[in-house]
């Protein structure tokens, strides 16, 4: 069963411990960490084993992808929804689920430069 996990100081700390080796690709798990904004899932809100971040669309997971929550998680992953970064297993097991649905898209990083302007 995957249940809302509050943000409080001690849940914050176990999403640091398990969001520590996923891949960053922008600023939504710090922000969650930091209960700025977003929402975080576990499977077992007594003994989680799987995580997941949302920040509206953007979904992040984390942890043990064998057990039964997790396999729940990735079965009722809705459309339109993007799968951002995860810990090891996750992808494949979205492969498996979703096939050829499941795709990378390309993203754009956008960098604020100084331009000189010739007037």
């Amino acid at each position: 069963m995957i249940a809302e996990y509050p943000l409080t100081k001690t849940h914050r700390i176990q999403l640091a411990r398990a969001f520590r080796n996923v891949p960053r690709v922008d600023i939504s798990i710090e922000c969650v960490l930091e209960d700025q904004m977003g929402f975080a899932y576990v499977d077992n809100a007594e003994n989680p084993s799987a995580y997941m971040i949302r920040i509206g669309p953007f979904h992040y997971f984390a942890g043990d992808i064998k057990g039964v929550g997790a396999q729940e998680r990735v079965k009722e992953f809705q459309p339109y929804n993007l799968f951002m970064s995860a810990s090891e297993g996750w992808v494949d097991a979205f492969k498996q689920v979703y096939g050829e649905r499941f795709f990378k898209i390309e993203r754009f990083a956008f960098h604020q430069r100084i331009c000189p302007l010739s007037i």
